[in-house]
C-alpha cells in the first residue's frame, strides 16, 4: 500500500466528518491516462478536498515552495506527491517535474490562479497549466470547489468535462495559451455556479 492510499484511508473519514463532501462529475475522471486537474483556490484546505474527492491515488500537486521550508510539513506534503514551485518566476525545475509527472501517466494538480483568492475572475488564470498540458499533449479536467470551510458545512466539488487544449497537432502561441487559460477559468466559474452543460 502506498503512503497516499494509507493517508487517504486515515484522512478521508475524518475530513468528511467535519466537512461533508458532495461530489459531482466523477464520471469525467479518466482512470487510465494522464491529465492536468485544475480548480479554483480559496484555501489551503482545497488540496485536501481534491485528494479526498479524487478516485485516483496518483495525484501530484504543484505547491508553493514556502510549504517545504518547515521540514516536517515539507516531508509530509512530499510524501503526498506535492513538489515545490517558486511563484512569480519561470521555475524550470518545477516545470520539468510537472512534465515528468504527466509522462509517467499520473495526474498533475495545478491551481491556475497561482494563489489563493476568494473570487474567481475570467482573466485571473496564469498560463502555466495550459502550457504544461499543451507540451504534454494531455487534457485538463476542470473542477470547482464551492464551500466556506465552516465546520459541518458541505464542501461541494464538481468535476467538469475534459477541457481540450489543442485538438490540432501544432504548438500554440503564448497568446493562444493565455486565451485558453481564460477559457478554462470560464469553465471553472460555470462549474462553481452549477451552469456547465
Amino acid at each position: 500500500m502506498t503512503f497516499v492510499k494509507f493517508a487517504k484511508i486515515i484522512i478521508s473519514p475524518i475530513y468528511k466528518l467535519f466537512f461533508p463532501v458532495h461530489i459531482e462529475g466523477l464520471e469525467n475522471f479518466d482512470m487510465e491516462n494522464p491529465f492536468v486537474l485544475c480548480a479554483n483556490h480559496q484555501s489551503n484546505w482545497d488540496v485536501v478536498a481534491l485528494y479526498v474527492a479524487s478516485p485516483r491515488d496518483d495525484l501530484k500537486f504543484m505547491a508553493k515552495e514556502e510549504l517545504f521550508r518547515f521540514k516536517p510539513l515539507g516531508w509530509l506534503v512530499s510524501k503526498l506527491g506535492a513538489f515545490p514551485v517558486k511563484r512569480g518566476q519561470n521555475d524550470l525545475g518545477a516545470i520539468k517535474t510537472a512534465l515528468r509527472v504527466l509522462k509517467d501517466g499520473e495526474v498533475l494538480g495545478i491551481f491556475p490562479q497561482g494563489k489563493r483568492s476568494e473570487t474567481i475572475e475570467e482573466d485571473s488564470a496564469k498560463a502555466g497549466a495550459v502550457l504544461i498540458a499543451s507540451k504534454s499533449k494531455v487534457n485538463i479536467l476542470p473542477a470547482a470547489i464551492d464551500t466556506e470551510y465552516k465546520l459541518f458545512k458541505p464542501v461541494k466539488i464538481r468535476f467538469g468535462k475534459p477541457f481540450v487544449v489543442c485538438a490540432e497537432d501544432r504548438r500554440l502561441t503564448m497568446d493562444e495559451i493565455q486565451e485558453k487559460a481564460n477559457e478554462l477559468m470560464k469553465e471553472i466559474i460555470a462549474l462553481k455556479k452549477g451552469e456547465q452543460e
